[in-house]
């Protein structure tokens, strides 16, 4: 009988976790579904959002730790958002302390024991043994990372647990997956040989992560190359078109809108995030939800009819509103991800320079706004002589990667790009020999003012706009 794995996914944004009940040739996935209180939709994804009390226990977590947030007096809780890139990610060692909202200091490793603690319980709420839990690690994590999140591991419970790179775990997913092919179709198209690299390309709200990986022998994996940016994938798509809707109405009918009336605000911008993330090509009009308040607001507000107002602007015959949707034309929704578009090429573009790799045959593409059709044709368009490759659920490639990971771990390495420096193993497992102290992250006695995340440091700023929220 095929070993039962979950592997979950704690990133930077959201969390997932997916089951793999098969075996490595024939995975069957099962994902996790959360329940969005703003929309009413199942979600196969929740943010990574925890909140506890002032006793420092865990409240909730995901959309309930948001919805916690708006329910009660912010006062009473500790708001952990926006923490990973800066708990694993941030110098050579992961901080003793990771600091909420408010300020009040948290022991790192107590709080991420209660996260996993929460969602071992959640992905498997009766039967834990005979289970192996694959967790992934942001790929520029610290060495510390990996032992810190292991440890959390063990003491939330776990005793079979395997820690892998985010990038690692993409490459892994789609090599397995290129063999399947080869096998079924009976095409000699091998991606993943020896030797060849392949970027694989993050996209998220608010952050990118580009990683260039290499395939090793005996199916070994070496990440080559790392980058990080608070570049705006999602949500500057969602800002420009914020500042249409301001060049349209007015910003202070939109502002005012804003402010008054929030939860039609979401709804706007959760259908905004379907049509941006379709898998389409289609030519036609998009259709965007627009409350009929907002369109009353403007009338009221200018005493014009809000048709006949645009026939005297530049979005003239390609923007209408009609009942309670405004009607795109294709060509004004398509660039709407001209700067989004522009800035990702960029950092690729970047990437390949400074890395100095030469055997580049693929670009994975992967995340939330990888699903975009839109995004998809820029990166085809602008690098022609390179395999682009689109996994299915592009947000999950993941967590799915990791489910299977365990099916049949292999070394993963990574080769210090400046030092040059001999490879060191980054995939760890319960069985290795951990040298780590735990009290370390688990109590807070006297501490080095280097070692804490500071009272107003959040790791990713975000662009000042109303629709870059996780929602």
């Amino acid at each position: 009988m095929a070993k039962r794995i979950v592997g979950i996914s704690i990133g930077t944004n959201y969390t997932t976790y997916a089951w793999n009940n098969g075996s490595l040739i024939d995975p069957a996935f099962v994902c996790g579904q959360w329940c969005s209180p703003s929309s009413g939709h199942m979600s196969v994804e929740t943010p990574t959002v925890a909140v506890c009390n002032l006793r420092k226990e865990l409240k909730a977590f995901g959309f309930k730790a948001e919805e916690l947030v708006q329910e009660a007096n912010s006062k009473d809780l500790l708001v952990f958002s926006d923490f990973i890139h800066g708990l694993f990610c941030n110098g050579t060692k992961v901080p003793v302390t990771v600091t909420a909202e408010n300020g009040v200091r948290v022991a790192s490793g107590d709080l991420m024991s209660k996260i996993i603690s929460y969602l071992w319980k959640t992905v498997s709420p009766h039967e834990k043994s005979g289970i192996m839990c694959v967790l992934t690690v942001p790929t520029g994590s610290t060495e510390d990372a990996y032992s810190f999140l292991l440890n959390s591991a063990k003491n939330a419970g776990l005793n079979e647990v395997i820690i892998i790179p985010e990038a690692a775990s993409v490459f892994y997913y789609c090599r397995e997956y290129n063999r399947l092919f080869k096998s079924i179709s009976g095409r000699d198209v091998d991606m993943f040989s020896k030797g060849k690299q392949s970027v694989v390309l993050d996209c998220e709200d608010d952050n990118i992560s580009i990683s260039i990986l290499e395939a090793g022998k005996n199916d070994s994996i070496k990440i080559l190359y790392h980058t990080f940016s608070n570049e705006h994938g999602l949500c500057q798509v969602q800002q420009d078109f914020e500042d249409m809707m301001n060049q349209i109405v007015g910003e202070s009918v939109f502002d005012d809108f804003y402010m008054n009336h929030r939860s039609e605000y979401i709804g706007i911008v959760h259908d905004l995030r379907r049509k941006m993330t379709m898998n389409s090509k289609e030519e036609k009009p998009v259709n965007i939800q627009i409350p009929a308040s907002l369109i009353v607001a403007f009338e009221e507000t200018t005493g014009n009819n809000l048709n006949q107002a645009l026939l005297k602007t530049k979005f003239a015959n390609k923007i209408s509103f009609f009942g309670s949707k405004c009607r795109i034309m294709p060509e004004i929704f398509q660039s709407l991800f001209s700067e989004a578009g522009t800035n990702m090429v960029q950092l690729v573009s970047q990437a390949m320079t400074e890395s100095g790799l030469l055997n580049i045959a693929n670009i994975i593409l992967v995340g939330l706004f990888s699903k975009s059709a839109i995004f998809q044709d820029i990166i085809k368009k602008s690098f022609p002589t390179h395999h682009v490759i689109i996994p299915e659920d592009g947000n999950l490639v993941v967590v799915k990667g990791a489910a299977i990971f365990g099916q049949k771990p292999v070394t993963v390495d990574r080769i210090d790009e400046v030092t040059k420096s001999s490879p060191a193993q980054v995939a760890m497992s319960s069985t290795d020999e951990v040298e780590h102290n735990i009290e370390h992250h688990l109590k807070i006695k006297e501490v080095s003012p280097e070692t804490i995340v500071s009272e107003k440091a959040v790791p990713i700023q975000r662009k000042p706009t109303k629709t870059c929220v996780l929602l």
